[in-house]
């Protein structure tokens, strides 16, 4: 559920129970409203009519008289009048009592608003003869119309100003939102690799400090992405120098080796093979060859440490350093190499590998290029 319809179902809840309470509260009291209009309007119309009376006395037709007054009566809001004889004439119909009037009102309404009708009986004695009784009756239909009418104007305005409200509260969060949405687009773009994108600084202030800081982390990225692939061009470089040097070194240092032995093993063979052979040839022959192949296997072990050291895996970095500076004792006697390493701490293979490196890159530079 998206938070715009959240929102507004939040919002036609609290009107709806707004305007059910206003109405709950409306319909409540009207009862009582009425009812104490009803009294109000009874006391008075009693004394007006008892007045009224009281005026025919004297008056050349009193009955005449009566017929007008209760005419004129006829037209009050909230009261019903009639003249009953002897016979029963005048009496009031069998419907709800003062309300078979509201027009339009359901009758839930009606049962629910409707107060207790309030009747009172005036005696009609006029110069000593009697002309009945008047019978005054509260009418409550006028009362309950306004009663349901204004509640269904205020259930209609309530409705009016919850869809105003739902129609501000969606344009204000689809104006905050637009911006959200911009950033969910800026940040698929990010996952894809994009780090050229930037968002606008728009919308609220929390929102438009969201875009800074992810166009700053774009800017970031973007930087990492051009040290990666300056890193990555480095790698390679030292990788193909390395091969370079390494092919170098075999073909320059083994490839005459090689050649060598050949040739003395050639030269050996030749000897060996007359019917007498020079015996102290053979044996410097020997000689030159076995000094050729240690140098060889000297130069295969440099290369494979190179590449590999198989010492510092077995024994450690101390004692793959040692071997190394043992090693470069036996190949360059007239040098003096001294070691001097701290007690062992605990280092990953990385950086023993790493600290090794400079090492053995520290002492070859020293006696290609130092003059050692």
């Amino acid at each position: 559920m998206s938070v715009q319809l959240r929102l507004n179902l939040a919002i036609a809840l609290v009107v709806a129970l707004a305007v059910a309470a206003i109405v709950a509260t409306n319909i409540l009291k009207a009862a009582p409203r009425i009812e104490a209009e009803n009294q109000s309007i009874m006391r008075l119309s009693k004394e007006f009519v008892e007045t009224a009376v009281d005026s025919l006395k004297g008056t050349h037709d009193p009955g005449v008289g009566m017929q007008h007054l209760i005419a004129g009566l006829k037209t009050l809001r909230h009261i019903e009048i009639a003249l009953v004889h002897e016979a029963g004439e005048g009496r009031f119909p069998a419907s709800p009592p003062g309300t078979s009037d509201a027009n339009g009102v359901p009758g839930w309404f009606l049962r629910w608003v409707s107060p207790p009708r309030i009747v009172e009986r005036v005696d009609v004695n006029v110069d000593g003869r009697n002309y009945g009784k008047l019978i005054i009756s509260t009418k409550s239909s006028d009362e309950i119309e306004e009663i349901w009418d204004s509640t269904i104007e205020l259930v209609a305005y309530g409705t009016a100003l919850g869809l105003l409200a739902i129609a501000l509260a969606s344009l204000i969060v689809r104006m905050a939102v637009r911006p959200v949405t911009e950033l969910g687009e800026a940040l698929s773009k990010l996952e894809e690799g994009n780090y050229e994108v930037r968002v606008p600084r728009a919308g609220p202030p929390e929102i438009a400090a969201i875009g800074s800081k992810l166009n700053a982390l774009a800017e970031a990225l973007g930087r990492e992405r051009q040290r990666n692939q300056r890193l990555t061009e480095r790698i390679i470089g030292i990788q193909d120098a390395e091969r370079k040097e390494l092919a170098h070194e075999l073909h320059d240092e083994l490839g005459p080796l090689l050649f060598a032995i050949r040739a003395g093993a050639t030269a050996v063979r030749l000897e060996s093979a007359k019917p007498s052979p020079d015996r102290e040839r053979l044996e410097k022959g020997s000689l030159t060859l076995l000094e050729q192949i240690e140098v060889i296997q000297r130069s295969n072990r440099r290369v494979l440490d190179r590449l590999r050291p198989v010492a510092l895996a077995e024994f450690g970095l101390a004692a793959a350093v040692e071997h190394l500076a043992a090693d470069w004792r036996k190949e360059r006697p007239d040098v003096q190499i001294t070691c001097r390493i701290a007690a062992p701490v605990e280092l990953s293979e990385t950086i023993e590998l790493a600290i090794y490196r400079v090492v053995q890159e520290g002492l070859t530079n020293a006696f290609r290029h130092a003059g050692a």
